[in-house]
């Protein structure tokens, strides 16, 4: 007899056995056939054309549907045989970036190996799937006892199994997951489905508090996640009808006063909440993994700004955009960068890209080195950004090839009035002059922190001061009427006006 015509046998046994008061009968059609068949799933893969349809070719697991069905199976009839379960789910940190850096086959030996190391981890009657490429679901067999100390034990061990170095064609690498988990007793549907689920919202959670942790799921991260995902389809809709777009905040030369570029800073223009700073919807860029598609709007609209302003008469030298880690980590960055030069017209040191000194200080992908050192040699200029608010400032100096350095705002922030705030400026800008590396001050907003930064020699500013964030359009107009004023031999001070 075949799998599916047992399993389709069991509500009438379970029936069957209920009606004759048979408690021991009940108990082993409702918990151990279900079980044993999911065992023989798992240990007997390739016995028929119908379980190789079913399972997954990789790992040898059985198909998530048996997982489903067992944890739907115990929910419905937890009432009559009083035994509870628990779905654990965990999910591989980082594994993009490393299946792109190891390529395809090695990144499926390290799937292969990671799933072998949690089958044996978990209990022999548990049940292991692979969900979807790097997650993995785990079903605690309900003739133990589930409990949340035995759940999370469970969980603890795959941890501590899977984080074991594991030794890749002659080389060490270390791999964490995030594990999520949620009792058959707190599940917000008496589903397998919804189980499941709740344990993936879970371990979303776990990593968004940082590689490697756990978390056990709660009805007000259900409300949470609902919000992020309604966030994350607004988000995607948002790119797909260009409600988001860049604005550009000019950058001046305190020597001269020109305008020596503008930096390109994304806005949303939400339908009902207005105007969105990139720091409101950030996050759901990176949870949507958008970050990609955002650069790729970010290039083109900004070459095609600095086309316009061109051709109108008011060329800007440079634009200035933020390259995320997920873009560094594409290959065929440069390729693609090349391709939107030549489609306007520039030359590659007319873009500045900025990327954070906290990617540079730890890069976990080689393609992020070569791509930084590709595009300086290219021609395009590299900014580090937000100088000195990470942990490896001056060994990224030394190790990439930085044009220049933005001070972040922290240290310009009442630098008139804090002496520290003043001293540690100077010995920012020293260190910049001593290795020939251009330096910015971004975030003035006060017209005596202006003054100050002119006199203490630093070349390059940005802030309020001079002038907030605009459209394409609004920032032709801005720099037509300062250029005009800076013919008529006005001061920097009183340009920013």
């Amino acid at each position: 007899m075949t799998r599916a015509k047992v399993l389709s046998l069991f509500p009438l046994a379970t029936i069957t056995a209920y009606w004759l008061g048979n408690q021991a009968v009940l108990f082993a059609v409702s918990v151990i056939l279900p079980v044993i068949l999911a065992i023989q799933a798992f240990i007997r893969p390739n016995e028929s054309t119908e379980n190789n349809r079913l399972g997954d070719a990789l790992t040898d697991l059985p198909q998530p549907k048996i997982l489903v069905d067992l944890l739907s199976h115990t929910l419905e009839n937890k009432h009559k045989t009083g035994l509870n379960t628990a779905c654990i789910v965990v999910d591989i940190d980082g594994f993009t970036k490393l299946n792109t850096s190891l390529g395809q086959a090695r990144g499926n030996d390290v799937l292969k190996r990671i799933s072998d190391r949690i089958v044996a981890a978990v209990r022999e009657e548990d049940v292991v799937v692979r969900l979807e490429n790097d997650c993995f679901a785990i079903a605690l067999d309900p003739v133990y006892k589930v409990d949340l100390e035995s759940t999370l034990s469970v969980v603890r061990h795959i941890q501590k199994s899977v984080h074991d170095p594991m030794n890749l064609a002659g080389s060490s690498i270390a791999i964490s997951i995030s594990s999520g988990y949620c009792l058959g007793s707190g599940s917000p549907e008496n589903t397998g489905e919804s189980l499941v689920q709740a344990a993936k919202n879970a371990m979303k959670e776990a990593r968004r508090n940082g590689a490697g942790g756990i978390r056990g799921y709660s009805s007000d991260l259900s409300i949470r996640h609902k919000t992020r995902s309604i966030l994350n389809d607004e988000v995607t809709e948002a790119l797909k009808r260009g409600q988001i777009i860049p604005w550009f905040q000019p950058q001046i030369s305190t020597l001269t006063g020109e305008v020596v570029g503008f930096e390109a800073l994304a806005r949303w223009l939400h339908p009902r909440r207005g105007i969105l700073q990139a720091a409101d919807f950030i996050p759901a860029i990176q949870s949507a993994g958008l970050f990609v598609q955002l650069g790729e709007m970010m290039l083109t609209q900004s070459l095609s700004a600095m086309q316009k302003w061109q051709d109108v008469g008011h060329p800007v030298d440079r634009v200035g955009i933020n390259l995320s880690d997920q873009e560094l980590c594409n290959p065929r960055l440069l390729e693609q960068i090349n391709w939107e030069l030549d489609r306007f017209g520039m030359s590659p040191d007319r873009l500045n890209f900025e990327v954070l000194e906290t990617v540079l200080a730890d890069p976990k992908d080689i393609n992020i080195s070569n791509n930084i050192r590709e595009l300086a040699a290219s021609g395009c200029n590299i900014d580090l950004d937000c100088f000195g608010t990470g942990h490896s400032s001056i060994t990224s100096l030394r190790q990439f090839p930085i044009k220049r350095i933005k001070i972040d705002k922290s240290f310009v922030k009442n630098i008139h009035i804090e002496r520290g705030q003043k001293n540690m400026m100077r010995a920012i800008m020293n260190l910049a002059d001593q290795l020939d590396i251009q330096a910015l001050a971004d975030g003035a907003e006060d017209i005596e922190e202006l003054k100050l930064l002119s006199e203490m020699g630093c070349e390059f500013v940005q802030g309020f001061c001079i002038a907030r964030a605009m459209p394409a359009d609004d920032a032709l107009t801005w720099l037509t009427s300062y250029n005009e004023k800076l013919l008529r031999g006005k001061s920097v001070e009183k340009l920013a006006i």
